[in-house]
């Protein structure tokens, strides 16, 4: 989020009818902060969260689905299985 102080300068710089480009290198310092690498860094470790509990998803779906395809073998049963 831009800071307060930061909004006002732009605002000013709009008052003021500076020149276009110096209007975008104020805007351009708003959206600085997040190309900064602690929040690169942040974000690329959210995603790589993200898809390590994807896989452990799709995973628990697999061998979930194993274990019911297993169970419902009728050799393996436990009607099966009784006298």
């Amino acid at each position: 989020m831009p800071r307060h102080d930061e909004l006002r300068i732009v605002v000013a710089s709009i008052r003021v009818n500076l020149p276009k480009a110096k209007m975008r290198q104020e805007i351009a310092l708003l959206r600085s902060p997040l190309e900064e690498p602690s929040v690169r860094y942040w974000r690329a470790a959210g995603g790589a969260t993200l898809l390590i509990l994807l896989a452990f998803a799709a995973l628990q779906y697999y061998f979930f689905d194993v274990q019911l395809t297993i169970l419902s073998l009728p050799s393996v049963s436990l009607v099966a299985a009784l006298p």
